[in-house]
């Protein structure tokens, strides 16, 4: 299947999760308590990495109703996709200071949370009120049961040929 890149993203520009938490604080973006619980358990590239990202809905990946996490990931699988690296997250909310209202779900190995068993992904998000106009890394739950609906947009990579 043919999916058309939607962002090339640059890993390793920051060496450590401490440089990119100071990345993400000096350019004003949020970091929910979640996030902070989890990214010293993020590797970071220690060289300069290239990746080709995909944005698709659940319905763009050939659902019709509202799925769990899982099989979303098998079926981007066997098209052809790649789960993303944690880091993607942290380079992502960076790369994108001009998102739109709403979220991207990083598609990626679930985090387990400081001091609990459970385990997240990052969310990158855009909440757009009255009152505020935030931008923020946060974390979405892996919880076996949450089901996403064919709006809901997740990120992975294409693989280079």
């Amino acid at each position: 299947m043919n999916f058309k890149i939607w962002k090339t993203i640059t890993l390793g520009i920051y060496k450590s999760v401490k440089a990119y938490r100071k990345a993400l604080i000096k350019a004003g973006f949020g970091i929910s308590h979640r996030v902070s619980g989890i990214l010293n358990k993020i590797r970071v590239s220690q060289s300069r990495v290239q990746l080709d990202l995909v944005n698709l809905s659940i319905a763009e990946l050939g659902f019709n109703e509202i799925t769990r996490r899982d099989k979303i990931y098998v079926r981007a699988k066997k098209r052809g996709l790649e789960l993303c690296p944690a880091e993607v997250g942290l380079a992502l909310r960076l790369a994108c200071p001009d998102q739109s209202s709403g979220e991207w779900l990083v598609a990626m190995k679930p985090i387990p949370d400081s001091g609990s068993s459970d385990l997240w992904i990052f969310r990158v998000a855009c909440i757009v009120t009255s009152i505020e106009n935030a931008r923020w890394l946060h974390v979405s739950s892996d919880d076996p049961d949450d089901l996403f609906d064919l709006d809901d947009r997740f990120i992975f990579v294409l693989p280079r040929k």
